[in-house]
């Protein structure tokens, strides 16, 4: 009886393919773990070893969909511009040449932080147009933020445009829905 012999290059793809599936399903389960990440005392991450080797979910690496967009407009020539510094689908940024605009987020983020909890969210229907939106926000008091910035679209008196995200089933609306401003001096 003569056993034949598998070729080496089917070998190697049969446990590759193992090694593939294996990893899959370890990130998989460890995605469903209740808690992937541990609490700042270090207990519950002991015990599970796939928590232990995939420590995060997506979540990472990605927002939150349902957190609201936040955009800034500029006051110039007595008219409210929106400034689209923080567009990733811009030209300038393919293949990450250009890092305005990550510099942009971080800096938006940083100036959210920095808000007074008081300051005032004014309600906007019309975020497309925020002079419309201005007058209900000149009344209340503009909070005045110092902020060290690499980013000099955040300098000067600033509109903050809040809205929630559009759900896709309403994406072909014309209409974006309704937001809220606060007016702030940095």
């Amino acid at each position: 009886m003569r056993v034949r012999q598998l070729a080496p290059t089917f070998v190697v793809a049969a446990v590759s393919c193992a090694g593939c599936i294996l990893l899959g399903l370890l990130s998989f389960l460890g995605n469903k773990a209740p808690q992937t990440v541990s609490d700042p005392s270090g207990n519950g991450i002991a015990t599970r070893t796939v928590a232990q080797v995939f420590r995060q979910g997506w979540g990472f690496f990605t927002r939150d969909a349902r957190e609201d967009i936040v955009r800034v407009a500029h006051l110039q020539r007595d008219r409210w511009t929106v400034d689209e510094g923080n567009v990733t689908s811009a030209q300038e940024n393919a293949f990450g040449l250009s890092r305005r605009s990550r510099n942009f987020d971080q800096d938006l983020s940083y100036l959210l932080e920095s808000l007074p909890n008081n300051a005032p969210w004014s309600p906007c229907h019309n975020v497309r147009q925020p002079a419309t939106c201005v007058e209900a926000a000149r009344t209340s008091r503009v909070p005045e933020v110092s902020m060290h910035s690499s980013s000099k679209a955040l300098c000067g008196e600033l509109l903050l445009i809040r809205q929630p995200p559009v759900p896709l089933a309403f994406a072909d609306f014309r209409t974006p829905p309704p937001g809220s401003i606060t007016r702030l001096h940095v």
